[in-house]
């Protein structure tokens, strides 16, 4: 079920600060993912393991928590522009709810995600860790590429029988996380550019 998110969209000052953390987001991903193989070798039990990450654009809107009415590589397309048609933005049944509905917190699953986007950089830094399958909410996943600080993650999902996996969502880790959540820390990562060359290594 898709429905309006009237109370989150519902004046141009809110407008305007989703849309920076949008594109800033989306900077983040241009600037490390995109047209890029991302490579995490962690170390688990003494043996050694890779895990490879392609982003697609029109995933984008996924991982923001939302569908777009005018499309998916639109929406990446008016995030980097500026122009995003705020009528045409929806959040599912699930990220509109409220994140912990027995308290006080008023925020929804979508908010929360919104403002674990300030995190993104710490999942290509040292201590960033991986987790092996599971689920988190609604999300099932492949590995969880995740914050040493309980604050973020990107689920990933391998497709038929591809060698890398997609990103499938952005979870706030906030209140989340069991021991089993816990991961093996990344040991190495370094990309390299789709067309060949122009490897990158972070440590």
């Amino acid at each position: 079920m898709v429905e309006k998110m009237d109370k989150d969209f519902s004046t141009k000052e809110k407008q305007n600060d989703i849309l920076k953390k949008w594109q800033r987001a989306a900077d983040f991903f241009d600037e490390n993912f995109t047209n890029r193989l991302v490579s995490y070798c962690y170390k688990k039990d003494g043996a050694f393991y890779e895990i490879t990450i392609r982003f697609q654009k029109h995933n984008f809107q996924h991982l923001m928590g939302i569908h777009y009415d005018r499309g998916a590589s639109r929406f990446w397309s008016h995030v980097v522009k500026g122009n995003v048609d705020f009528s045409s933005v929806k959040v599912n049944s699930y990220n509109a709810k409220k994140y912990k509905p027995y308290s006080n917190d008023k925020r929804s699953v979508f908010v929360k995600k919104l403002n674990a986007l300030q995190d993104l950089d710490s999942l290509i830094k040292k201590q960033v860790r991986i987790v092996e399958s599971g689920r988190i909410g609604n999300v099932v996943f492949e590995h969880l590429i995740r914050s040493h600080r309980v604050t973020i993650a990107l689920a990933t999902k391998r497709e038929n029988n591809s060698v890398s996996e997609y990103i499938l969502s952005n979870i706030n880790l906030d209140n989340e996380l069991s021991s089993k959540h816990r991961g093996y820390p990344v040991i190495n990562l370094y990309s390299c550019n789709l067309q060949g060359g122009d490897e990158k290594f972070y440590f």
